[in-house]
Order: C-alpha cells, then sequence, then structure tokens
C-alpha cells in the first residue's frame, strides 16, 4: 500500500509534469534530440501505464485504440521502407537513405505511440490547466522561432527577402538565392536553412490570435498577453523576412473560426454553399486521379484550355502524378528511395506535400495508414470541440494551429532543410513522421479523445442486437 501511494503521491504528478516538459523541449527542438526525447516519451508513457490499467474501462476507450491503430501500422511501415534504411555503398544524391539504424526505427515507432498516450494521461489526470499546456508547447515553438529570426536579422538584415531579392552568394562555388535563406536553431547550432521552415512555423503560430474570437473572459491577462505574444512573434516574422504569401494559409482556419463563432451550419444558404464546395473538391479529385493516369486522354483535353491548363497540368501537380504512378509499382509497396520518376525520369521527389512525400518515401501502405489516422484525427477534434469541457478558445487554438499547418504542408512542407546541399545533403532528411509537429499532433490527438460514455456504448450495443436481429 505505501509503494502504491508513492506512486500516486509521486511519481504520477511528476510524470505527468514532466509530459508537458517533454512536450516543449519536442516543440522547441531541444538538441534536435528527436530520437532521444521519444525515448523519454516512452518511459513517461511506461511509468503512466499502471494508472491507465487501473482505471481503463475497455469499452469506453477503445476509441483510442482505434486511434493508435493506424499510427502503429503507419510507423511500422517505415521499418521496412528502403528510405529510411542505412546504406553503406556509395551514394548519390538522387538517392534517398536517412541511415537510420534498426534501433533507431523501433524506439521511432515505439516513441511516437507513447505521444499519444501521454497526451492521453495528461488530459484524464486534470492536473494541470490547459492554458499551461497551451503556453509550454506553442512556448517552446515561438522561442524556438524567436531565436530563428534574431539569427536571420543580424545574418541577413530586416526584409531581406525584398532588397536581395535577385542577388546570390556562393558556397563551394555554387550560387544561391539569398532571399530563399534564412537562419535556423537546429539542436545547438544555427544553421542556414529554407526561409520556409520559419514561415511555415510563423504562419501557424499567429493562428493561435484566432482563439480570441472565442475568449469570453478578456480579465485573464495572462491568456491574452501570452498568446498576444506567441501569435506576434509569428507575425513579425512574417512581416520582417517577409512572406506575405504565407498569410492566405490562415484563411481556412479562419474560415472555421468563423463558421464555429456564428454558428453559420444552422444557415440553410450556408449548408447549401458547404455542398457546392464539397462537391467541387471531389470532382477535382477525380479529375486529379484520371489525369495521373491518364483515363480517357484527358490530359490532351485539359491541355486545350489555359485555365485546366495551370491547374492540373502544373510543375507542382506534374511531380504528384510521377509519385502516384510509381506508388502502384508491385516492387515498391513499402517505399521509393529514388529521387525521379520512374517512368518520365523527371525528378518527383521532394515535392513539397507531406502526404506524397510520405506516399513516396512509404509506400501506398505507408500513405493509406496515415491518412486513415488524420481522419481518425479529425473526427477526434471534431468530438473535443463538441465535448469537451475546456474552455472554446483553448480548444480552438489547437484546431487552428493543425488547420494552418495541414494547408501550409499541403504546398510546402520543407523536406529538405538545409541550403547549402554540396555539404549537407547526406543528412538533409527532415520527414514528416520525425517532425516536432507529427509528435504534437500524436500528442494532442491522445489529449483531445473523449472517451465514450457508457450510455454511448449501451446505445451502440443495442444497435448492434437490434442488426443482429
Amino acid at each position: 500500500m505505501k509503494k502504491v501511494k508513492l506512486y500516486l503521491e509521486k511519481v504520477y504528478p511528476l510524470a505527468i509534469f514532466l509530459a508537458v516538459e517533454l512536450m516543449f523541449l519536442i516543440s522547441f527542438n531541444f538538441g534536435d534530440g528527436s530520437f532521444i526525447l521519444r525515448i523519454i516519451a516512452l518511459v513517461l508513457a511506461v511509468l503512466l501505464t499502471p494508472v491507465l490499467f487501473k482505471e481503463l474501462d475497455v469499452s469506453l476507450s477503445k476509441g483510442l485504440f482505434l486511434i493508435i491503430a493506424p499510427l502503429f501500422l503507419y510507423s511500422m511501415v517505415t521499418l521496412f521502407a528502403p528510405a529510411y534504411q542505412i546504406n553503406n555503398e556509395v551514394m548519390h544524391m538522387d538517392n534517398i537513405f536517412m541511415q537510420r539504424s534498426t534501433f533507431q526505427l523501433v524506439f521511432n515507432v515505439l516513441g511516437t505511440l507513447s505521444f499519444v498516450l501521454l497526451g492521453y494521461f495528461v488530459s484524464r489526470a486534470k492536473m494541470i490547466k490547459p492554458i499551461y499546456i497551451i503556453l509550454a508547447i506553442f512556448g517552446g515553438f515561438a522561442l524556438l522561432l524567436l531565436i530563428s529570426l534574431l539569427a536571420t536579422l543580424i545574418n541577413y538584415g530586416p526584409f531581406y527577402r525584398l532588397i536581395y531579392a535577385n542577388q546570390v552568394n556562393f558556397y563551394h562555388g555554387q550560387p544561391y538565392n539569398v532571399s530563399s535563406q534564412s537562419s535556423y536553431l537546429l539542436g545547438f547550432k544555427v544553421i542556414t536553412a529554407n526561409y520556409q521552415v520559419l514561415s511555415n512555423l510563423a504562419v501557424s503560430l499567429t493562428a493561435l490570435a484566432l482563439g480570441f474570437l472565442f475568449l469570453n473572459d478578456f480579465k485573464n491577462k495572462l491568456v491574452v498577453i501570452s498568446i498576444s505574444v506567441i501569435a506576434g512573434i509569428g507575425l513579425l516574422t512574417l512581416i520582417l523576412l517577409p512572406d506575405f504569401l504565407a498569410l492566405l494559409f490562415l484563411v481556412p482556419a479562419i474560415g472555421l473560426g468563423l463558421f464555429l463563432k456564428f454558428k453559420l451550419h444552422r444557415i440553410k444558404g450556408v449548408n447549401i454553399a458547404l455542398y457546392v464546395v464539397l462537391g467541387v473538391i471531389g470532382l477535382s479529385a477525380i479529375t486529379f486521379l484520371l489525369t495521373a493516369f491518364n483515363v480517357f486522354n484527358i490530359t490532351s483535353l485539359l491541355e486545350s484550355n489555359k485555365i485546366t491548363r495551370k491547374l492540373f497540368l502544373n510543375g507542382l501537380f506534374m511531380r504528384f502524378y510521377g509519385v502516384l504512378r510509381d506508388s502502384f509499382d508491385s516492387r515498391f509497396i513499402f517505399g521509393f528511395n529514388y529521387a525521379y520518376s520512374l517512368e518520365t525520369g523527371t525528378k518527383v521527389f521532394p515535392t513539397g506535400n507531406f502526404l506524397f512525400d510520405s506516399l513516396r518515401l512509404d509506400g501506398l501502405f505507408g500513405f493509406v495508414f496515415l491518412v486513415v489516422f488524420l481522419a481518425f484525427a479529425i473526427v477526434t477534434f471534431v468530438r473535443y470541440w463538441n465535448k469537451s469541457e475546456d474552455e472554446a478558445a483553448f480548444k480552438f487554438m489547437f484546431i487552428a494551429f493543425f488547420v494552418t499547418v495541414f494547408a501550409r504542408f499541403m504546398f510546402y512542407y520543407p523536406y529538405n532543410i538545409y541550403i547549402f546541399r554540396n555539404d549537407f545533403w547526406r543528412i538533409d532528411h527532415f520527414p514528416f513522421v520525425e517532425s516536432s509537429y507529427f509528435a504534437l499532433l500524436a500528442f494532442a490527438v491522445g489529449y483531445a479523445h473523449i472517451d465514450q460514455t457508457k450510455k454511448e456504448v449501451a446505445t451502440e450495443e443495442t444497435v448492434e442486437v437490434n442488426e443482429n436481429e
């Protein structure tokens, strides 16, 4: 009994606190130690597991296991995907070998699953207020961005992307556009990185300000000041780079915020408009698939019109088509480790889109498992918004952040971070599954998961009985 009491009074609260602290370190990219931090996540998850099994009602928490299943299967694919493996032969810049050992890959899988469990434990413990979780996680991102911004200003000055728009500098005799560069804190060193790394983080943090749409009590100065500072760092970064185009990626989060704030779904005309938008998206997706495989010679039809040519036959989509066609080759069901298309010989990787990058690296199986996990994540956040007792402002901050990240990474995922490729191409691999964004998503999904109530379970069982009859 003394051991149980010691665990509940000392070990359990400490592990919960350390779990939130760990997410701060993950978001801050502390020591570039994603692998080490995943091991720590696994240790903390193991420490908290006794409480899970003591209080767990399997019938109520089965939704959590449904979320973990596709994430586990997706992570397992990385154990077999050739792009992650060690290759001691002479490599070419066109090959993708991340040089991950089996030990690293196994702990990446276990660590990723641990983040989901840690989020679930922190949510159920109710020991730490949501505002402190928000500040810990996004404060880490803001600190990382602030240090990187200051380093960028020291090295390039403000508005350098405008001032040096058509200028280059040289590294090992090779020219590099100054406007594509920035300084970024990677671990304990500042590197010359693609400016999109800063823009992605900046616009995602700026989206947190949308939480004020749902903040009813503005007397809480800590909330207002803290979130304003974090979002302000993001906005200031976009102004000083500058990268105003990135602000367009706030539109989905703004639209969602207004939709939820004013409950627009109750307006009949709005619902019709939504169905029209969904119909256009569905039709576009079908056209995309038909074009990828040139069914019915649709490519010739699209080429005949200037608008459809720009929409479906642009350089970005041509890379997508190449990756999609290669993924159906039976030899590469677990991914492909070559940057060029098998069919056309043109370079298709990295695509700039985190989903198609995953399709290239992890193959069709990994891609499907990732999409299923993301679908479950969306359902989880919808349920969290509707049923959680957390304040609406805090809930929407999480949602707005991930909506913006998703929108941005559909077009500007920086798989390669380093600018000067001659020296760093062998280590310039930053797949989404190993990113701090993915770790935070796993944690947030676990945190946002709402166990089914006994009434809901009873209703489901009644429906199943009626269907059997």
